[in-house]
């Protein structure tokens, strides 16, 4: 089982998504759980394609920006919407994490997950978290 986390954060390396990335990787460690991370500031995306091609499951954390999930992870789902239904998501199951620290991370969790279910994820009851 390999699982792929994503970090949406505008902070990149050093923002709040970093540290709850950085708790699911020990979680996964833990258990023995093969995975690995990307971080999308600063990063192409067809590289990020290319790992969740390779992942089997999908986490992705992300801020909550005036309402919204992260303009990286927008321009992400923007990017990637020809790939909608094909075979990169068809099937994976994905989890949302949303650090908050302002009012709205419910919303945008909800609207994550909406997105990734129309990509053609699984996305599992209790599988998103607010923190």
């Amino acid at each position: 089982m390999s699982v792929l986390i994503v970090n949406a954060g505008l902070g990149g390396n050093t923002g709040n998504s970093q540290v709850v990335a950085d708790h699911c990787r020990r979680l996964l460690t833990e258990r023995g759980v093969t995975h690995a991370s990307i971080t999308l500031k600063g990063e192409d995306t067809s590289a990020v394609a290319a790992a969740i091609a390779r992942a089997e499951r999908l986490v992705f954390v992300t801020g909550t920006y005036w309402g919204g999930f992260s303009s990286l992870l927008q321009r992400l789902f923007e990017e990637l919407t020809p790939t909608e239904a094909s075979e990169l998501w068809l099937g994976k199951p994905a989890a949302v994490l949303v650090t908050a620290h302002q009012v709205g991370a419910q919303s945008v969790l909800f609207r994550v997950q909406g997105v990734l279910v129309t990509f053609g994820c699984l996305v599992a009851p209790m599988s998103g978290v607010v923190i």
